[in-house]
């Protein structure tokens, strides 16, 4: 799914670089945004930031929205029941998916050199003079012939990973990642507005998309989307 980004997105994160050091370190913390402290996250990639899973191949340490997803499903599992719905040692891990070791070492460098230009200010003033500015982005017209795809694979808490129930999950949709964006904020707000009911037993305050539900998902399902789990 290769798709450019937007200039929103390219001045969100050259804007991380504005924050002093302790405010950048305690924001990119996998709990930060949960309201329970969970157990401390312990790393799945080798030495070089790959590794490989039965089910998804070869994947790197390289996604660019690792910190901010990972926080938000982070505050999930802490709304949700203290902690205790996903189970006491839930974590979340996410990578991009490669090819070959050498295509995921490749992807890790990229990654590395992309936030290295962004983190130092005379690199970032060379980068806002090549990447696009607030307001450009992606051609509408190539957007709509990518397909955004996303895989998971779900382990159960027991004391034996290795026989542990997995579950699988699929998502793809017909586009490019910010009309996906699109379909769940319009497909979201129909749930907030029609369905009026969230998980957990919760009325409100700073939740994430999870407390949506099944709504949401049987929404999204109905704007072309796969969205399939099967066990392993």
């Amino acid at each position: 799914m290769p798709s450019d980004p937007s200039g929103g997105t390219v001045e969100s994160m050259m804007m991380r670089g504005d924050f002093d050091a302790k405010v950048q370190y305690e924001s990119q913390q996998p709990w930060y945004l949960s309201p329970v402290i969970g157990r401390r996250s312990l790393s799945s990639t080798n030495l070089v930031g790959v590794r490989h899973d039965p089910t998804l191949g070869t994947m790197s340490a390289s996604s660019l929205s690792d910190v901010q997803n990972r926080a938000v499903v982070h505050r999930t599992w802490g709304l949700l029941s203290g902690g205790m719905a996903y189970g006491a040692k839930f974590q979340y891990s996410e990578y991009k998916k490669a090819s070959s070791t050498l295509a995921a070492m490749f992807q890790m460098l990229n990654t590395m050199a992309i936030k290295l230009m962004l983190a130092l200010p005379p690199l970032r003033a060379i980068a806002a003079m090549v990447l696009p500015a607030p307001g450009q982005g992606p051609d509408p017209a190539k957007e709509k012939n990518y397909r955004f795809e996303m895989e998971a694979v779900a382990i159960a808490d027991t004391d034996h990973d290795e026989t542990a129930p997995r579950a699988y999950t699929h998502f793809a949709y017909p586009g490019g990642p910010y009309h996906a964006t699109a379909a769940f904020l319009a497909q979201g707000a129909a749930s907030l507005l029609y369905h009026r009911k969230l998980e957990g037993g919760v009325s409100g305050g700073c939740l994430t998309p999870a407390f949506l539900g099944q709504d949401l998902i049987e929404r999204i399902r109905g704007v072309s989307t796969d969205f399939s789990t099967k066990m392993l």
